[in-house]
């Protein structure tokens, strides 16, 4: 038997991680487990169905609710929009592989992201919303096309400069000046400047 790939993660022994990796069965490629890579008791289907619902098309209340305290390895997560939020506590992201045939992230209410995160290559909309962040990752990737950054703490956004950006909310930041941005091809703009 090959070693657990999460037993050194520093959360609880019995909490949740999300994976979508070879420690899933066949049956069910997206998975919730433990440190020692046994099974948790989820649905399924209800599990993908939270990862991949958008809830900016839906209320919080049509779609169940997983919790989990890391996520792992997901690059067997076959859908498009991967979605998920640490609901104000803390997700350890040192483990997450994120699938290359993903284009949207929705929902991650996150405390902050590694500097090394690897993004995938079509990664298009990015929402970052209501989290607690600080700063931006410095390597966004260049496809990024909306991102939601709205509710967090972020005050320099330079980061954001040369992205090909059509849509951008940084409502409710620490922003002061906007300075020297150019998007030419953005049509949404939602902010906020004292």
């Amino acid at each position: 038997m090959k070693p657990c790939p999460y037993s050194s993660l520093a959360i609880a022994d019995d909490a949740a991680i999300l994976a979508a990796d070879d420690n899933c069965p066949l049956t069910s490629p997206v998975c919730l487990l433990n440190k020692r890579c046994f099974l948790r008791t989820y649905d399924y289907r209800a599990l993908v169905e939270m990862l991949s619902a958008d809830y900016t098309e839906l209320s919080a209340q049509t779609v169940a609710n997983y919790s989990f305290a890391a996520v792992g390895n997901v690059t067997n997560y076959a859908n498009a929009t991967l979605g998920f939020d640490c609901g104000g506590g803390y997700v350890d992201l040192t483990k997450l592989v994120l699938p290359n045939m993903l284009n949207a992230m929705n929902r991650c209410k996150l405390r902050s992201l590694s500097p090394t995160i690897v993004w995938p290559s079509n990664l298009e909309s990015l929402s970052l919303t209501d989290g607690q962040l600080s700063v931006l990752p410095p390597n966004l990737p260049p496809t990024l096309r909306m991102i939601r950054l709205g509710g967090n703490r972020i005050e320099d956004i330079t980061k954001l400069r040369t992205l090909p950006l059509t849509y951008l909310d940084l409502r409710g930041n620490a922003l002061t000046s906007l300075q020297d941005m150019y998007w030419p091809a953005l049509t949404c703009l939602y902010c906020e400047v004292p």
